[in-house]
């Protein structure tokens, strides 16, 4: 590995990501796909912290507009 710089694509680093979450042997996944265990950690650090923004990025409250049904005959007070 030393020596050389890869780039993955997103979909590549998706699929290990994904397949690290059912793996027991996170450093026998990392050599299946040649990349180093703390690289694989990172990756999975950093789709937690995108979906995590993703899901703020969400309105939380939804504006409310009142709007009166009265008659302009009926008296609004109790």
């Amino acid at each position: 590995m030393a020596g050389r710089r890869r780039s993955w694509t997103l979909e590549q680093k998706l699929a290990i990501v994904t397949a690290s979450e059912r793996c027991d042997n996170m450093a026998a996944l990392a050599r299946r796909h040649d990349i180093r265990t703390s690289q694989l950690y990172t990756w999975r650090r950093e789709l937690r912290y995108a979906v995590e923004a993703a899901r703020s990025a969400e309105p939380m409250f939804v504006p409310v507009v009142a709007e009166s049904t009265l008659a302009a005959d009926q008296d609004p007070t109790p």
